[in-house]
């Protein structure tokens, strides 16, 4: 159990610090409202399921895993989906960061 729960907390320790820094970097990035939303829920979800009961939490996932197996193939291309564009707007410049630099640079 208490590897269990250290694995949990370590997940979520990393849930809440990708999260803020979706919301620090959002700013300079492409897509950066939408980003930022993202932190913000990424940061919430994680800090709702830390104060979740363990047992609820192991219950309902019991009844939802399941479920959700079920539907593989279009969960999977939904989150190969998700990810690529996360990571193309994570990758992106900000439209007109480039002209806003070497505006800077140049003056």
């Amino acid at each position: 159990m208490a590897v269990r729960s250290a694995c949990s907390v370590g997940e979520l320790a990393l849930r809440v610090l990708t999260g803020g820094a979706l919301v620090l970097s959002a700013p300079r990035l492409a897509f950066s409202h939408a980003l930022t939303i993202f932190g913000w829920v990424l940061i919430g979800s994680s800090l709702a399921l830390a104060v979740v009961p363990w047992r609820l939490h192991h219950r309902l996932a019991a009844w939802s895993v399941p479920q959700n197996t079920r539907h593989m193939p279009p969960i999977g291309i939904a989150s190969i989906a998700g990810g690529l564009f996360l990571l193309g707007m994570v990758l992106l410049p900000r439209a007109g960061s480039r002209q806003r630099e070497q505006a800077v640079a140049g003056a």
